[in-house]
């Protein structure tokens, strides 16, 4: 359908379009190793890790996601993934495993250091291996949001996030390909 045919079409799609689910080479599915096989692989420095990472941002979005029906699909919290192949490990703040989705809320640090250790911090945002990782071995997507930009709208966030996951978009808005 063309967007003339439709009034607020172009403003409807504007806000759908160019989310994840909508990019190129992106295909949305469900995570292909169980959760808890995943948390349950991960070494106890990596699962001790998992518990630690928190923050006061993390923790209301937490309230918001755990409930699926504001999302349209079930989430996760703190998933500790290993690769013993390289003896590296991440955090996964909140996964989708019905869309096979990681969401991360990276903390906002105005001025970052030139250098990163990503041996100490793996799950820096910085580090782009990590999410070619994810993607590769275990067909994981992630999205990125600073933690900042979350607590702005933290009460629309789950609207966002079922944007992004192509959750309730309109029926003659879908991807070719």
């Amino acid at each position: 359908m063309h967007y003339a045919a439709r009034p607020h079409a172009r403003s409807e799609a504007d806000d759908w379009i160019g989310r994840l689910w909508d990019l190129p080479l992106v295909w949305l599915r469900p995570l292909r190793v169980p959760v808890e096989r995943l948390r349950h692989s991960a070494p106890e420095w990596l699962r001790d890790r998992a518990e630690a990472r928190t923050c006061p941002v993390r923790q209301r979005l937490w309230e918001l996601l755990r409930d699926p029906r504001r999302v349209g699909t079930p989430a996760v919290t703190q998933v500790p993934v290993y690769f013993p192949r390289w003896d590296t490990g991440y955090v996964l703040d909140f996964l989708f495993p019905e869309y096979g989705v990681n969401l991360q809320i990276d903390r906002w640090r105005p001025e970052r250091p030139r250098t990163v250790d990503f041996s100490k911090d793996p799950d820096d945002p910085l580090n782009l291996q990590r999410d070619e990782d994810l993607r590769e071995a275990l067909g994981i997507e992630t999205i990125h949001y600073w933690d900042v930009a979350v607590d702005e709208i933290l009460e629309r966030f789950p609207d966002e996030i079922r944007k992004e996951l192509g959750i309730g978009r309109p029926q003659w808005l879908r991807k070719f390909g």
